[in-house]
C-alpha cells in the first residue's frame, strides 16, 4: 500500500517516471494493486500511457529477471488459478450465490455460473473508469476496490487496506468498522475442519 500510495502521490505531482516506478513495485508486492492503474491511465494523454506502461513493465521484468524460470512461472500461475479458482473465504455475493444453489438446486452452482460474477464486477468497475471526469480521483479508487471484494470469493483482512487508506483520505468511516469487523472473520481456522460462522460474515457484511 505504501508504494501504491507513493505512485499515487507522484501522478499528482506530475511525475509519471517516479509514479510508474512505485506503481511497479506496488504490483510486485501485491497484485490487485494492478486494477488501480487504469483510472491513471485514463486521466493521461495516450502517449503519455505508453510511456508509464513501459516503465512499469521495465520495472517488473527487472525485478524477476534474476529470478526468473520455468518454475517460478509455473507456482506464479498455480497460485493465480489457485486464488481465483479455489479459494473461498470471507465472500459475500459469491457465498450468497453458493448457499442459495444448495438450498434450491441442492448442488453448488457456483461450480457452472461462478464466472458470472467475475463478469459483473468487470462490468461496474468499467463504468466507474468511465466517472473519471465526474468524480473525485480517490473516490474512484476507493469504489473500484469495494465493488472487487463485494464481488470475490477471497477477503482476507489485509485486502482492506486500499480501503482503509483511501477512506481515511475522504473521511469516510465505514473502512475503519469493516476493517475492525473482518478479523473476527479468522474463527474460521479455529476449528478443524475449517467451518466458516456465515452469521459473522452476514453482519459483517450487511453493517459494512
Amino acid at each position: 500500500v505504501s508504494f501504491f500510495l507513493m505512485a499515487i502521490y507522484f501522478f499528482k505531482k506530475n511525475n509519471l517516471t517516479a509514479s510508474a516506478i512505485l506503481f511497479a513495485l506496488s504490483i510486485l508486492t501485491k497484485l490487485i494493486t494492478v486494477i488501480g492503474l487504469p483510472i491513471i491511465l485514463l486521466l493521461i494523454p495516450w502517449r503519455q500511457r505508453f510511456f508509464y506502461c513501459a516503465i512499469i513493465a521495465m520495472v517488473i521484468v527487472i525485478s524477476f529477471f534474476p529470478i526468473i524460470s520455468n518454475t517460478m512461472l509455473q507456482h506464479f500461475t498455480d497460485s493465480v488459478g489457485l486464488y481465483f479458482n479455489y479459494l473461498e473465504f470471507n465472500a459475500s455475493i459469491y457465498t450468497i450465490l453458493k448457499s442459495w444453489g444448495w438450498k434450491i438446486f441442492n448442488q453448488d452452482i457456483t461450480t457452472k455460473y461462478g464466472f458470472i460474477l467475475p463478469l459483473i464486477s468487470t462490468a461496474v468497475i468499467i463504468y466507474i473508469y468511465l466517472q473519471k471526469h465526474t468524480r473525485n480521483f480517490f473516490t474512484l479508487l476507493m469504489a473500484i476496490f469495494v465493488v472487487y471484494y463485494i464481488f470475490a470469493r477471497t477477503v482476507h483482512p489485509w485486502y482492506l487496506l486500499p480501503i482503509i487508506l483511501f477512506g481515511a483520505l475522504l473521511g469516510f468511516r465505514f473502512p475503519i468498522w469493516w476493517s475492525a469487523i473482518v478479523a473476527a472473520t479468522y474463527i474460521t481456522y479455529s476449528v478443524t475442519p475449517y467451518q466458516e460462522n456465515y452469521w459473522l460474515v452476514l453482519f459483517e457484511y450487511l453493517t459494512v
